[in-house]
């Protein structure tokens, strides 16, 4: 790796407005950090260390309760796919055991971890007469030990039919989350022309793709939607994502998250607008509800007497355990669209994407961009609130992401290759630290014990792994 001298500056970022923690010159360093990628050109600031696994080309960082893994795959030249656990001091070998052709050669693109150490992970290969990719699925534990009937730690790919997640009608895959069951997240046919929201679950060693309720379909070729990033609680999952609506000519995205209460017994998906711009089809508009405390709540149609703009479906499943486990996908980038109303006399509203996702018991922090702009949110059963945060722009073909682990948030804005990654740490009492990372697109972010791990690509398509300390 190429070694970086690190440039200092680092400071505390209140919306709106700066407060000095250092003197003034870092306090200045601070400003221009924020300015966005005009206004830093240096390198990562002090504190970052390369710890991208010896021998291994990432693809993929996740974690759940002090467990952090990466897949990728082995850079050798037979490139068996590689997975390895972070033991505190070093990275240690998780057993993989392919069973397929596929298997054999895929890389982990996708993994999920939960708070017990088991694990799933979907790799990817391609081949065939058009180089389609050939997805496959590998599920274990990396905590076993093999002793008193346990389970031994590894992971072994389950074979499925060509046709689970690829054919005609397949459109791809998103992430992969592990709350109390596995699920995995992507994209399928929903009519001619059109893909809708696709979840699969796991059954025995089979993945079983679920009838995709009306929230998931949208109404094509008008309204479709689409998923970016996932999370599960238990047995709850979370999606986020975008709704896209083609109306007289002009394109307009809207944030939106979908949220099942539970599995696998039966009960409604619902979708919740985490922007309040309007619907170009209707000219609606929603907004924060507020309540007697004069706080805001969940969105709802203006003028509607119904209250929130939520729709729920009669096929999905009811709540179950807490938990908070986060799977981590494929890079979500390139789902904004350009200026909204473009060939038109009047501008749409301004166009919203939402694209990752963190999630407690208690609620879900949701990072995207609205009007190329950084957008936060908080989600609380029902309840949408926008997290005020520093005024960011963000790169149209990169994904803001955000993880967080007890107190810790930490937020990747989302500034493209060509410049220092800029990340924001949250502090607990609602500022913000901006901290300038290694130069890099951001494909993956983790926060294990108040320690940063940073999965970023360079310009030359190159990616590694970078740890801040807490």
């Amino acid at each position: 790796m190429r070694s970086r001298r690190p440039a200092p500056g680092t400071g505390i970022v209140r919306p709106g407005s700066v407060r000095a923690v250092r003197p003034a010159v870092l306090l200045m360093a601070a400003v221009l950090v924020l300015a966005g990628p005009t206004g830093c050109t240096g390198a990562a600031e002090p504190g970052w260390t390369d710890v991208t696994p010896p021998g291994v080309h990432p693809s993929t960082v996740f974690a759940a309760a002090g467990t952090v893994l990466v897949g990728g795959q082995e850079a050798t030249p037979d490139g068996r796919p590689a997975l390895r656990r972070w033991d505190g001091a070093g990275w240690a070998v998780v057993p993989v055991t392919p069973a397929t052709g596929y298997g054999q050669v895929a890389t982990f693109v996708a993994g999920a971890v939960d708070r017990q150490g088991r694990v799933m992970l979907m790799g990817t290969a391609t081949g065939g007469a058009h180089l389609n990719p050939r997805w496959t699925t590998w599920i274990g534990t990396v905590t076993g030990e093999g002793s008193e009937g346990g389970p031994t730690a590894g992971v072994v790919e389950e074979p499925q039919t060509a046709e689970t997640f690829g054919g005609w009608d397949a459109g791809g895959v998103t992430a992969v989350t592990y709350g109390a069951d596995p699920s995995v997240v992507g994209a399928w046919s929903v009519g001619a022309g059109a893909t809708g929201i696709a979840v699969w679950r796991h059954q025995g060693s089979t993945w079983v793709r679920q009838a995709s309720p009306p929230e998931f379909a949208g109404a094509p070729p008008a309204i479709t939607e689409g998923a970016t990033a996932a999370a599960a609680v238990g047995a709850m999952t979370v999606l986020v994502g975008l709704q896209t609506e083609l109306t007289g000519g002009t394109v307009h995205q809207r944030a939106q998250l979908w949220r099942s209460t539970g599995w696998p017994t039966a009960g409604p998906w619902i979708r919740l607008d985490l922007d309040p711009a309007p619907a170009l089809a209707t000219g609606s508009t929603t907004e924060p509800a507020t309540g007697s405390t004069g706080q805001p709540g969940t969105g709802r149609a203006t003028g509607s007497p119904t209250g929130p703009t939520v729709r729920s479906s009669t096929a999905g499943p009811t709540a179950g355990d807490p938990g908070s486990d986060r799977g981590a996908g494929p890079a979500a980038g390139g789902t904004g669209a350009g200026p909204t109303g473009a060939g038109s006399a009047t501008p749409g509203p301004p166009d919203s994407v939402a694209t990752d996702v963190t999630c407690t018991v208690q609620d879900c922090l949701v990072a995207g961009r609205r009007d190329g702009r950084l957008a936060v949110w908080r989600v609380a059963g029902d309840r949408v609130e926008p997290v005020p945060v520093p005024d960011q722009a963000v790169d149209p073909a990169a994904a803001p992401r955000i993880a967080r682990d007890g107190t810790r948030t930490v937020v990747a804005v989302g500034t493209g290759p060509q410049t220092p990654a800029q990340l924001l740490l949250g502090t607990g009492d609602g500022d913000w630290a901006a901290v300038a990372g290694p130069p890099g697109d951001v494909r993956g972010l983790a926060v294990d014990a108040g320690a940063v791990l940073l999965l970023r690509r360079d310009a030359a398509g190159t990616q590694d792994l970078q740890r801040r300390p807490a």
